[in-house]
């Protein structure tokens, strides 16, 4: 696989069931990509996604889009530091999201679309 320039990548997985340890080594060969689209259907029986260790492996990201039941966000640390764009649907976030954003230095696009925070105090 050789794809070292591509710099936009949208994923689309037909289950919550997926291996992202698959997905996420595929950072090791796109080390320039800044755009990351990850959709999964949210399916209400089963448990959320942890994208920590994905979000973690792509250290370039400026934009990241999430289509997936979370319903915690990965910590700050596990985010690019170059990331400038989130957006979220269909997360089901429980906690208050601005906990984690809030220390993002470079996040200067946000966007909760649908679904994304279910919870009940921001």
């Amino acid at each position: 696989l050789v794809m070292t320039s591509l710099r936009r990548l949208s994923i689309n997985l037909s289950s919550q069931n997926t291996d992202f340890e698959v997905v996420s080594s595929l950072s090791t060969v796109l080390k320039r990509l800044r755009g990351l689209t990850i959709n999964v259907p949210c399916e209400p029986m089963l448990p959320p996604v942890d994208v920590t260790q994905l979000v973690s492996a792509f250290a370039n990201l400026s934009e990241l889009e999430l289509f997936l039941k979370l319903e915690k966000l990965p910590g700050e640390q596990s985010f690019s530091s170059d990331l400038g764009a989130l957006r979220l649907w269909q997360c089901g976030l429980i906690d208050d999201p601005f906990v984690v954003l809030e220390k993002l230095p470079n996040l200067k696009i946000l966007q909760l679309f649908e679904g994304s925070f279910v919870g009940s105090k921001l």
